[in-house]
C-alpha cells in the first residue's frame, strides 16, 4: 500500500548509516478502512473522514479491535527486522491525539488505552528498539499514558512567532521537566536561534515540508540558514557513537 515503508536489504543499510525517525500522519499504525462512502480515498486518518471508532479498537470481538490487532502484528515484523540489524527508532504515534482531529483523538481514556495496548503487543514480542515519543497538546495532562509508557515529549508547533514557542516550551517543560521535551513537528516558528536565547531548549526539531496556507514556505531559507548555523545544531554525522 501507498502509505507503506518497505524495508529491503537497500533500504537496511541506509538506516544503519543514517538513522531513522517515523513519524507524521501516513505512518501512523492502522490504515483505516472504514470510511464514508463518499471518502476519496482508501486510507483515512481525520476522524471526520472515517467511521473507525477508537474507543472499539481495544475491545475484544470488535472490527476495529480486529484491524488494531493485525497493524500492530504487521508493524512488529518491519520493527523487529530493523532491531535484528541494531536499529533503533524514535517511535511516535498517536500524535497530536488532544487536539480531537485525528480517529485515535476520540477522548482522553480510548486514547491511552490504545498508547498501552500498543506498549504492551511490543514488548510481548520482544520489540525493545523504540524510543516512545509522545506529542503533547495544550492542557492535555489526561491524555498522558504515564511515565512508564513514554520517554519523551514531543509538541507540534504551526504558525508561531518566537514569544508563542518559548511560552509553550515552558508550559511543556513545567509539566514534564523530567523528559526530553522535542520540536517534534513544525510549521512556520520563529527563528530557532531566537527560541534558544529566550529559552526554549528543544532536543531536536523536525520542520514540515511542503507550504504553509499562505503558499509561502513552512521553513524559509532564512530559518534554515539561521538554524544550521547555531553551533548547538548538529547533523546526524556529527552525533557521538551511542555503541
Amino acid at each position: 500500500d501507498y502509505y507503506e515503508m518497505k524495508i529491503t536489504d537497500g533500504i537496511l543499510t541506509k538506516l544503519k548509516s543514517s538513522g531513522l525517525i517515523i513519524s507524521g500522519h501516513d505512518y501512523t499504525v492502522t490504515a483505516v478502512y472504514l470510511i464514508p462512502a463518499d471518502s476519496n480515498g482508501d486510507y483515512a486518518f481525520y476522524k471526520a473522514d472515517t467511521y473507525f471508532d477508537a474507543a472499539k479498537a481495544t475491545v475484544e470481538g470488535t472490527r476495529e479491535n480486529e484491524v488494531f490487532k493485525a497493524d500492530l502484528a504487521k508493524v512488529a515484523t518491519s520493527l523487529k527486522q530493523l532491531q535484528s540489524e541494531g536499529i533503533a527508532v524514535i517511535w511516535r504515534p498517536f500524535h497530536e491525539a488532544a487536539g480531537g482531529w485525528f480517529w485515535w483523538g476520540k477522548d482522553a481514556d480510548s486514547c491511552k488505552k490504545l498508547w498501552i495496548a500498543m506498549f504492551d503487543y511490543f514488548k510481548s514480542q520482544g520489540v525493545n528498539n523504540l524510543i516512545w515519543v509522545w506529542t503533547s497538546e495544550s492542557d492535555d495532562s489526561s491524555w498522558y499514558p504515564g511515565d512508564e509508557y513514554v520517554d519523551i515529549i514531543g509538541r507540534d508547533l504551526y504558525s508561531k512567532n518566537t514569544s508563542d514557542c518559548v511560552s509553550i516550551y515552558q508550559s511543556e517543560f513545567a509539566r514534564y521537566g523530567h523528559k526530553v521535551i522535542a520540536l517534534s513537528e513544525c510549521g512556520t516558528v520563529g527563528l530557532l536561534s531566537e527560541q534558544w536565547s529566550a529559552g526554549a531548549r528543544w532536543a531536536w526539531f523536525m520542520p514540515w515540508y511542503g507550504k504553509a496556507d499562505s503558499g509561502s514556505k513552512h521553513a524559509t531559507d532564512e530559518w534554515w540558514k539561521d538554524a544550521m548555523g547555531q553551533t548547538y545544531v548538529i547533523t546526524r554525522d556529527q552525533v557521538p557513537s551511542m555503541k
